[in-house]
């Protein structure tokens, strides 16, 4: 734990408490109060609806989140499981929907809110990314998934298997991929999904501080920040 780290270590300690900060004072609170009340209530009812898709369809169910919930579905592709059924969790859990709870207000917001982005040159992400999937191959990521299929419970069209990692690891065992294939597809899916992010992250119409985590002095950088912003 050297020096390096532990300046990280403090920048994201920080994060954390002023995320906590946040979610006080934001409307995006409501959603998150659902989300520690459900507990294991949530899983019946992902199940369910998984159970309901793979019966009647997704446009079927798409269609029903349109019936209780026409805002989300307007904006939720009818083509995308997990959202839908994301949307329709909320409703069944709380009785309310997942527009009416994200557009409740919170408190007035009271501090200064700054952006700040990990933006790392794109070479030296696909590598941080390719040695990250190797080490998770060392610690036992294979067996995870050989023993997730022996359950019998999980399907690999199911949301959770298809995550990016898990999708390209269950085709492995599945004798669809060689291992070589598996990793080289585990790590393009994963850079895939982080270029999305940062695609997501430059189209923000706030002003946003772009960081380079391999840049020196960046706790100095967030500081001097904070001190300038405007009251």
């Amino acid at each position: 734990f050297n020096d390096r780290s532990a300046e990280v270590s403090g920048i994201l300690g920080e994060y954390h408490r002023l995320f906590d900060i946040y979610h006080e004072y934001s409307g995006v609170n409501n959603l998150c109060t659902v989300n520690r009340l459900a507990g294991g209530e949530a899983v019946k009812v992902d199940k369910k609806l998984i159970d309901f898709m793979e019966e009647h369809g997704l446009k079927v169910l798409h269609d029903k989140l349109a019936e209780v919930d026409p805002q989300s579905a307007a904006r939720i592709n009818e083509n995308d499981p997990q959202r839908t059924i994301r949307a329709l969790e909320v409703w069944e859990i709380s009785g309310r929907t997942m527009t009416e709870l994200l557009r409740k207000p919170g408190r007035t917001f009271r501090y200064p809110l700054l952006t700040f982005m990990t933006l790392p040159d794109r070479g030296y992400l696909r590598e941080k990314i390719r040695l990250r999937f190797v080490e998770m191959l060392k610690n036992g990521f294979e067996d995870e998934v050989r023993g997730l299929m022996a359950t019998g419970k999980l399907r690999p069209e199911m949301p959770s298997m298809r995550s990016v990692g898990y999708r390209q690891m269950w085709q492995y065992l599945s004798g669809e991929l060689t291992r070589e294939e598996m990793i080289f597809r585990a790590v393009t899916a994963t850079c895939q999904l982080a270029k999305h992010q940062t695609t997501w992250c430059r189209g923000w119409k706030k002003e946003k501080n772009e960081i380079d985590p391999r840049e020196q002095g960046i706790s100095e950088r967030i500081a001097s920040a904070w001190r300038n912003a405007p009251e």
